[in-house]
């Protein structure tokens, strides 16, 4: 049986995603009070097959992991001598603390409410809305979706991670071009499909996506890539397949046109 792990900031997506899984893996989840009968009602399904995954918080001396989400308000107090999971996105800012485990999520898809990567992408969707082309930063990302994410947090939550910096990046470095043209086509297909008026280049069946590989040579890519070694390292050691994310770029792009699209169609 693993350790509790205690939803600090139970209501953020990321925290949502990780239950929403976790449940089914063996973990064993603890909330406050005032949350955890939402939460029951919305996992009820799971929950009926595993129904002691969700519990209502107790400070006790019992093994926990806090998992904590950077940025934002605690629902509960974590003891000082606690051992922590702290997920953030970018990279580390200041010392690490001791018995805490630093998760790093880089360029996730689709981007968290309110971040910098949504707010851009709604200039895109806008942008292919109007046909014609935005202003786009001069730098290449490492999308990582974050179903991709999801499953590598439970393994680290299922024990044995040291008090050091587990990056969660794509292994493969795309030109923001590249991914505007992706995401343009997918939207423009989108939308033909709400409104019926196909063209040409809708119905195309293009096989193989437009977005092409960047090759850089090892030092360029260690350089801007974030380090894998130790998330890869401690995958491989509890998996035998290490860090290796699977969720195709256009799928993930995909995802993000629904989200978008969902709060002006609700």
């Amino acid at each position: 049986m693993h350790a509790a792990v205690v939803l600090v900031n139970s209501e953020h997506p990321v925290a949502q995603a990780i239950l929403a899984r976790g449940m089914m893996e063996g973990l064993a989840f603890q909330t406050s009070t005032p949350t955890i009968e939402a939460l029951k009602q919305k996992h009820a399904a799971v929950l009926a097959a595993f129904p002691s995954a969700l519990q209502t918080y107790e400070k006790d001396g019992t093994r926990k992991t806090y998992l904590q989400i950077e940025g934002e308000i605690d629902e509960l107090e974590i003891p000082d001598d606690a051992h922590r999971m702290l997920i953030g996105t970018g990279p580390t800012d200041g010392a690490l603390e001791p018995n805490t485990c630093y998760v790093r999520l880089h360029d996730m898809l689709p981007p968290l409410p309110n971040s910098h990567d949504e707010r851009m992408f709604y200039a895109w969707m806008e942008a292919s809305g109007a046909k014609k082309t935005p202003t786009m930063e001069q730098r290449q990302r490492h999308w990582c979706d974050l179903n991709d994410a999801v499953p590598a947090i439970i393994e680290m939550l299922k024990g044995g991670t040291e008090a050091t910096v587990y990056n969660l990046a794509g292994r493969r470095a795309w030109t923001m071009e590249s991914t505007w043209q992706e995401f343009d086509a997918l939207f423009q297909r989108t939308r033909a499909g709400k409104t019926g008026e196909f063209e040409f280049e809708h119905l195309e069946a293009k096989g193989i996506p437009a977005i092409a590989v960047v090759e850089v040579d090892a030092d360029e890519q260690a350089h801007r890539r974030p380090p894998l070694t130790s998330t890869h390292a401690y995958l491989e050691s509890k998996t035998g397949e290490g860090w290796r994310p699977t969720t195709p770029l256009r799928r993930s792009l995909m995802v993000v046109i629904a989200n978008l699209e969902e709060p002006q169609t609700s």
